[in-house]
């Protein structure tokens, strides 16, 4: 059985109290009443009934400022306005007030007003359902954010394992390198803020840094550790590193075209790179702030061939190329980053 509907009836005209009482309660409605503005908004407050039947013209408070009063403190319930100014002005003005129906005085058939409050409370409940609704979605939504934001972060931190990971298995074929990539991360990442690229970019950018060499593993190791220069021979199987890191990276769903960045990161502004030879804007910026990182993390650091050249003469190198093979903006953003954070560079020994 459902739960009866109550109604507070607010008017000054006691017979019609009366009348409307009746007709309400025979019609399984629960009903109190007031006989003033001020008592009706008070019965309101304590009894919170699921709709209002308002008259407008009464003593004291009048029904436009009850209406006000009944909108502002709860406008999910139904006022009804039950009134003899029933001219197209006053009915327009309650309206817009909040009233949700009208009903002229005298009522002469009942069933006007029963079909307007039930109406009124149809509509009632169906707004308080749609809110219940709205408020489950949001909460199914919070918990599914939530739920992905969780598995984001963990789909990020497996991430950046594997790519620590792989970067150790390209270091362990190249002991002389070890720390070199994780550098050169450190540095184009780095950059890559000092250019006020997007966040992931940056990200993409120190994850192509991590495994920018690891197309080495392709490479014979007594090459990668000959303790003297390459031949040319030699040197023809390393440059084919990006290429084969590119080939070893292009299905991993990155955040950003990582694969390509590693391809281009030999790629020198004036076409003396490789391997494709590229030229200028061609190159794409991640891969020039590459180029810039590991030309000023591999000078600076040892070498089985070479002893450490520093990162003063490692910057002096990268400055002398700038706008021939190195990008300038990239070259300056490096040299304001050792301004700023000059514990960003590592020294070789």
């Amino acid at each position: 059985m459902s739960e009866a509907r109550s109604v507070l009836l607010i008017d000054d005209e006691p017979q019609l109290r009366m009348l409307l009482s009746g007709l309400l309660e025979d019609s399984g409605f629960v009903v109190s009443a007031a006989n003033d503005g001020l008592s009706g908004f008070e019965a309101f407050l304590a009894s919170r009934p699921d709709a209002v039947l308002l008259d407008l013209q009464m003593p004291g408070m009048d029904g436009h400022e009850v209406l006000r009063r009944v909108v502002a403190e709860n406008p999910d319930v139904p006022v009804i306005v039950v009134s003899g100014t029933g001219d197209r002005n006053d009915v327009i003005d309650v309206m817009r007030e909040g009233a949700w129906d009208f009903v002229p005085k005298p009522v002469g058939d009942p069933g006007v007003l029963l079909a307007a409050l039930d109406r009124g409370l149809a509509r009632a409940r169906l707004r308080r359902e749609n809110r219940d609704r709205q408020e489950e979605l949001e909460r199914e939504v919070r918990v599914r954010t939530r739920e992905l934001r969780d598995s984001n972060k963990q789909l990020q931190a497996m991430l950046a394992e594997t790519v620590r990971t792989l970067g150790k298995i390209t270091e362990m074929r190249d002991p002389y390198t070890s720390g070199h990539q994780a550098g050169v991360a450190r540095i184009a990442a780095a950059i890559a803020r000092e250019l006020d690229l997007a966040e992931v970019d940056v990200e993409a950018v120190r994850i192509a840094g991590e495994l920018h060499d690891i197309g080495k593993m392709r490479v014979p190791a007594e090459i990668l550790v000959k303790p003297s220069r390459l031949e040319e021979r030699e040197m023809n199987i390393v440059r084919l590193h990006p290429q084969a890191g590119f080939e070893i990276l292009a299905d991993v769903p990155f955040p950003r075209d990582v694969a390509r960045f590693v391809l281009q990161h030999h790629e020198r502004l004036d076409g003396s790179g490789y391997p494709a030879g590229l030229v200028g804007e061609d190159i794409l910026l991640q891969a020039r702030i590459l180029a810039v990182a590991d030309t000023l993390e591999a000078m600076s650091s040892h070498r089985p061939y070479r002893p450490a050249l520093g990162l003063e003469k490692a910057f002096a190198e990268v400055q002398a190329l700038s706008g021939t093979k190195y990008c300038p903006l990239c070259v300056e953003a490096a040299y304001r980053v050792l301004e700023k954070h000059p514990g960003t560079f590592r020294s070789g020994d």
